[in-house]
Protein backbone atom coordinates (compact mmCIF):
# COMPACT_ATOMS: atom_id res chain seq x y z
CA UNK A 1 0.00 0.00 0.00
CA UNK A 2 1.86 3.39 -0.70
CA UNK A 3 1.56 6.55 0.97
CA UNK A 4 -0.92 8.29 -0.81
CA UNK A 5 -3.88 5.03 -0.23
CA UNK A 6 -2.15 5.14 3.62
CA UNK A 7 -3.42 9.12 3.46
CA UNK A 8 -6.86 8.70 2.03
CA UNK A 9 -7.11 5.62 4.38
CA UNK A 10 -6.27 7.63 7.69
CA UNK A 11 -8.82 10.72 6.67
CA UNK A 12 -11.48 8.49 5.87
CA UNK A 13 -10.89 6.98 9.38
CA UNK A 14 -11.02 10.32 10.86
CA UNK A 15 -14.03 11.43 9.34
CA UNK A 16 -15.83 8.26 10.30
CA UNK A 17 -15.47 8.79 13.75
CA UNK A 18 -16.73 12.51 13.41
CA UNK A 19 -19.82 13.24 14.03
CA UNK A 20 -22.41 13.13 11.59
CA UNK A 21 -24.87 15.51 9.91
CA UNK A 22 -28.11 15.35 11.10
CA UNK A 23 -30.87 15.61 8.54
CA UNK A 24 -33.49 18.18 9.86
CA UNK A 25 -36.47 20.54 7.96
CA UNK A 26 -38.01 23.45 9.90
CA UNK A 27 -41.07 25.21 8.59
CA UNK A 28 -39.53 28.87 9.30
CA UNK A 29 -36.99 30.62 7.23
CA UNK A 30 -34.08 32.12 8.89
CA UNK A 31 -31.20 34.32 7.53
CA UNK A 32 -27.68 33.28 7.83
CA UNK A 33 -24.65 35.59 7.24
CA UNK A 34 -21.76 34.22 6.94
CA UNK A 35 -18.43 36.60 6.62
CA UNK A 36 -14.99 35.40 5.52
CA UNK A 37 -11.96 37.15 3.16
CA UNK A 38 -11.61 33.85 1.43
CA UNK A 39 -13.37 33.04 -0.93
CA UNK A 40 -13.12 29.02 -1.13
CA UNK A 41 -14.78 29.40 1.96
CA UNK A 42 -17.70 31.61 1.02
CA UNK A 43 -18.29 29.13 -1.72
CA UNK A 44 -17.72 26.09 0.71
CA UNK A 45 -20.70 27.03 2.61
CA UNK A 46 -22.74 28.31 -0.05
CA UNK A 47 -22.39 24.94 -1.13
CA UNK A 48 -23.21 23.80 2.43
CA UNK A 49 -26.50 25.67 2.62
CA UNK A 50 -27.30 25.12 -1.11
CA UNK A 51 -30.21 22.22 0.51
CA UNK A 52 -31.63 23.84 3.33
CA UNK A 53 -34.63 25.86 2.25
CA UNK A 54 -35.50 26.94 5.40
CA UNK A 55 -31.88 29.07 5.26
CA UNK A 56 -32.10 32.49 3.00
CA UNK A 57 -28.33 33.28 3.13
CA UNK A 58 -25.44 36.49 2.44
CA UNK A 59 -21.94 36.13 2.38
CA UNK A 60 -19.53 39.10 3.47
CA UNK A 61 -15.96 39.83 2.65
CA UNK A 62 -15.56 41.81 5.50
CA UNK A 63 -16.78 42.57 8.88
CA UNK A 64 -17.42 46.05 7.97
CA UNK A 65 -19.92 44.67 5.38
CA UNK A 66 -21.37 42.37 7.43
CA UNK A 67 -22.04 44.89 10.31
CA UNK A 68 -23.39 47.49 7.40
CA UNK A 69 -26.21 44.80 6.58
CA UNK A 70 -27.79 43.65 10.17
CA UNK A 71 -30.80 45.69 9.93
CA UNK A 72 -31.54 42.20 7.68
CA UNK A 73 -31.62 40.61 11.36
CA UNK A 74 -30.06 37.21 10.51
CA UNK A 75 -30.68 35.02 13.45
CA UNK A 76 -27.11 33.38 13.04
CA UNK A 77 -24.04 34.96 11.54
CA UNK A 78 -20.55 32.64 10.61
CA UNK A 79 -17.76 34.83 11.09
CA UNK A 80 -14.10 33.73 10.12
CA UNK A 81 -11.53 34.62 13.61
CA UNK A 82 -8.59 35.92 11.00
CA UNK A 83 -10.74 38.02 8.29
CA UNK A 84 -7.87 41.14 7.70
CA UNK A 85 -6.01 39.82 5.26
CA UNK A 86 -2.17 41.49 5.85
CA UNK A 87 -2.24 45.09 4.99
CA UNK A 88 -5.48 45.84 5.13
CA UNK A 89 -6.91 48.07 7.81
CA UNK A 90 -10.08 46.51 8.52
CA UNK A 91 -11.68 44.67 11.34
CA UNK A 92 -10.71 41.45 12.07
CA UNK A 93 -13.20 38.33 13.49
CA UNK A 94 -13.05 39.24 17.33
CA UNK A 95 -13.96 42.67 16.79
CA UNK A 96 -16.72 41.73 14.06
CA UNK A 97 -18.14 39.50 16.96
CA UNK A 98 -17.94 42.05 19.34
CA UNK A 99 -20.24 44.72 17.25
CA UNK A 100 -22.65 41.92 16.39
CA UNK A 101 -23.20 41.53 19.69
CA UNK A 102 -23.83 44.78 20.73
CA UNK A 103 -25.83 45.61 17.82
CA UNK A 104 -28.16 42.77 17.86
CA UNK A 105 -27.77 40.93 20.78
CA UNK A 106 -30.02 37.97 20.67
CA UNK A 107 -27.95 37.08 16.81
CA UNK A 108 -26.18 33.99 17.41
CA UNK A 109 -22.52 33.89 15.90
CA UNK A 110 -20.24 30.81 15.29
CA UNK A 111 -16.77 31.64 15.27
CA UNK A 112 -14.94 29.77 12.39
CA UNK A 113 -11.33 29.60 12.88
CA UNK A 114 -7.79 27.42 11.93
CA UNK A 115 -6.89 28.62 15.34
CA UNK A 116 -6.97 25.40 17.24
CA UNK A 117 -5.50 27.22 20.76
CA UNK A 118 -7.84 26.77 23.39
CA UNK A 119 -7.43 30.13 25.11
CA UNK A 120 -8.37 31.71 21.00
CA UNK A 121 -11.94 29.39 21.43
CA UNK A 122 -12.41 30.61 25.00
CA UNK A 123 -11.98 34.63 24.13
CA UNK A 124 -14.27 34.41 21.44
CA UNK A 125 -17.37 32.35 23.48
CA UNK A 126 -16.68 35.06 26.54
CA UNK A 127 -17.19 37.87 23.69
CA UNK A 128 -20.72 35.66 23.06
CA UNK A 129 -20.32 33.68 20.57
CA UNK A 130 -22.28 30.21 20.68
CA UNK A 131 -19.67 28.04 19.06
CA UNK A 132 -15.93 27.74 17.90
CA UNK A 133 -15.78 25.35 15.09
CA UNK A 134 -11.60 24.67 13.74
CA UNK A 135 -11.13 24.93 10.03
CA UNK A 136 -10.37 21.49 9.42
CA UNK A 137 -11.48 17.99 7.44
CA UNK A 138 -14.90 17.96 9.41
CA UNK A 139 -15.06 21.45 9.34
CA UNK A 140 -18.18 21.30 7.27
CA UNK A 141 -20.29 18.59 8.88
CA UNK A 142 -19.63 20.75 12.34
CA UNK A 143 -20.78 24.15 10.47
CA UNK A 144 -23.83 22.44 9.94
CA UNK A 145 -24.63 20.55 13.20
CA UNK A 146 -23.91 24.24 14.86
CA UNK A 147 -26.66 25.67 12.62
CA UNK A 148 -28.71 22.96 12.97
CA UNK A 149 -28.29 23.06 16.79
CA UNK A 150 -29.05 25.99 16.81
CA UNK A 151 -32.01 26.46 14.71
CA UNK A 152 -33.55 23.67 17.09
CA UNK A 153 -33.23 26.05 20.16
CA UNK A 154 -34.24 29.15 18.53
CA UNK A 155 -38.08 26.75 17.89
CA UNK A 156 -37.91 25.30 21.06
CA UNK A 157 -37.62 28.85 22.88
CA UNK A 158 -40.42 29.69 20.58
CA UNK A 159 -42.51 26.82 21.31
CA UNK A 160 -42.00 27.35 24.84
CA UNK A 161 -43.04 31.10 23.98
CA UNK A 162 -46.75 29.80 22.61
CA UNK A 163 -47.07 27.62 25.13
CA UNK A 164 -46.50 30.07 27.63
CA UNK A 165 -49.04 33.06 26.25
CA UNK A 166 -51.76 29.87 25.70
CA UNK A 167 -51.16 29.21 29.10
CA UNK A 168 -51.62 32.85 30.42
CA UNK A 169 -54.59 33.24 27.92
CA UNK A 170 -56.62 29.87 29.36
CA UNK A 171 -55.99 31.01 32.90
CA UNK A 172 -57.42 34.22 32.00
CA UNK A 173 -60.41 32.56 30.38
CA UNK A 174 -60.77 30.25 33.32
CA UNK A 175 -60.97 32.95 35.77
CA UNK A 176 -63.67 34.70 33.72
CA UNK A 177 -65.78 31.36 33.72
CA UNK A 178 -65.15 31.01 37.23
CA UNK A 179 -66.60 34.04 37.71
CA UNK A 180 -69.78 33.72 35.54
CA UNK A 181 -70.36 30.56 37.25
CA UNK A 182 -70.22 32.18 40.58
CA UNK A 183 -72.66 34.54 39.36
CA UNK A 184 -74.85 32.07 37.69
CA UNK A 185 -74.96 30.27 41.57
CA UNK A 186 -75.17 33.14 42.97
CA UNK A 187 -78.59 34.16 40.74
CA UNK A 188 -80.42 30.94 41.25
CA UNK A 189 -79.58 30.99 44.92
CA UNK A 190 -81.37 34.67 45.24
CA UNK A 191 -84.11 33.59 42.62
CA UNK A 192 -85.11 30.17 44.26
CA UNK A 193 -84.96 32.19 47.70
CA UNK A 194 -86.38 34.91 46.52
Amino acid sequence: MDTLQKNNIEVQDSVANQPQEHSFESTSTYTLFYVDDDPAIRALIKHLLKDKPYIKSRSFESGEDCIAALSDNPSIVLVDYNLSPPGKNTIDGLETLVRIKELKPKTKVIMLSSQKEISVAVKVLKHGAVDYIIKDKVMQINVINSIIKIIKNIELKNEIQLLSETIKRDKLLFKGYSLIILLLVFCLTFIILG
